[in-house]
């Protein structure tokens, strides 16, 4: 996985992924072609949309947990090994959404990638090289291993998610800071996570 790709900002990769989309001739999009669109940026993206679900409420839905896992495993398997694109199985590759609820879906998260962009910026260098986001996608799997077996549990798949929310976004926009706040997140949940288990057992 290259590291020399110019920084884009979340704003910015929003509107290629808009521009692409309504520049094509067909009804559906699929996460397939996303992913082509994103391109390196779609292993720190796709690593920011489960981990903002396992935050909010729809987290705790039953199943949410455990699907999220598996592809937040997939997706940081393939940071691990050095991949230079991402790689989806097949069914991945053909969910698809209809175009127009798309660029609306696309606007809608705008407002937001804005606000985000406002804080985020490029620094602490040291933290986005390839070899620290390997150490952390390999924390990533470890985090996302447990929300399959102790997901149901309430807050754990939030408290899990947490650090892989800021490691996502060190990724997509080169923050070397918001890495650091990740290493911090997960090393308090050596000792947040036992007590909750603790309390529900």
């Amino acid at each position: 996985m290259s590291n020399d790709a110019e920084t884009t900002t979340l704003t910015e990769l929003l509107d290629t992924i808009k521009e692409d989309v309504s520049s094509g001739t067909k009804n559906k999009v699929t996460l397939g072609k996303v992913t082509r669109v994103i391109k390196q940026q779609g292993f720190g993206s796709l690593l920011l949309a489960p981990a903002g679900i396992l935050i909010l409420p729809v987290g705790a839905i039953p199943g949410v947990p455990i699907a999220c896992s598996i592809f937040i495993t997939l997706i940081a398997g393939q940071i691990v090994i050095g991949r230079e694109e991402v790689w989806l199985p097949k069914r991945l590759r053909t969910l698809s959404m209809s175009r127009s609820k798309f660029i609306q879906t696309v606007r809608r998260a705008k407002p937001f990638a804005k606000k985000i962009d406002t804080v985020v910026q490029p620094r602490f260098e040291v933290l986005t090289t390839d070899f620290v986001h390997r150490i952390v996608a390999s924390i990533c799997i470890a985090l996302a291993i447990p929300m399959a077996f102790i997901g149901f549990i309430p807050f754990i798949p939030m408290l899990l998610a947490l650090p892989i929310l800021f490691f996502s976004l060190g990724m997509c926009v080169k923050d070397g800071f918001l890495t650091l706040c990740g290493f911090g997140a997960a090393a308090a949940l050596i000792f947040a996570v036992p007590c909750l288990v603790g309390l529900c057992f």
